[in-house]
């Protein structure tokens, strides 16, 4: 990341709540684009010529699919080396084999979590 430069953070949650209050709190550190549709943002990912990091809740509207974790290997597709933060209510260790597969390497927030939490990481200098 050079210097100076705002990382870009494609944020994919359904809940509103947490949503605002991740955004209003990202927003003073990072450029961030939001949607809590899986198909939307695996459009913004095909169309998005640079992202940084992904946020992702695993479980976006009940039983829509794709989910979070097709989100995820959507970006990974595209961008391998770039930073994961996966969000969900259950821990990873509940999921099917494939899924696990999918999260192995991901830095992993399960909620309730404080913004600290997820700022500690993310790629940007905070004054704590």
């Amino acid at each position: 990341m050079l210097q100076g430069i705002r990382p870009r953070v494609l944020l994919v949650e359904d809940e509103h709540d947490l949503v605002w209050c991740m955004m209003e709190g990202l927003s003073h550190h990072v450029d961030i684009q939001h949607t809590d549709s899986a198909v939307e943002a695996m459009r913004i990912i095909r169309e998005s010529a640079q992202l940084d990091v992904l946020v992702c809740d695993r479980q976006l509207i009940e039983g829509q699919t794709p989910n979070g974790v097709h989100v995820i290997r959507a970006f990974r597709e595209k961008w391998p080396d770039r930073q994961v933060v996966y969000i969900s209510g259950d821990a990873p260790e509940g999921l099917p084999d494939d899924e696990q597969e999918t999260v192995r390497g991901t830095s992993v927030l399960l909620k309730p979590f404080s913004l600290n939490e997820l700022l500690l990481l993310l790629p940007v200098d905070v004054d704590r």
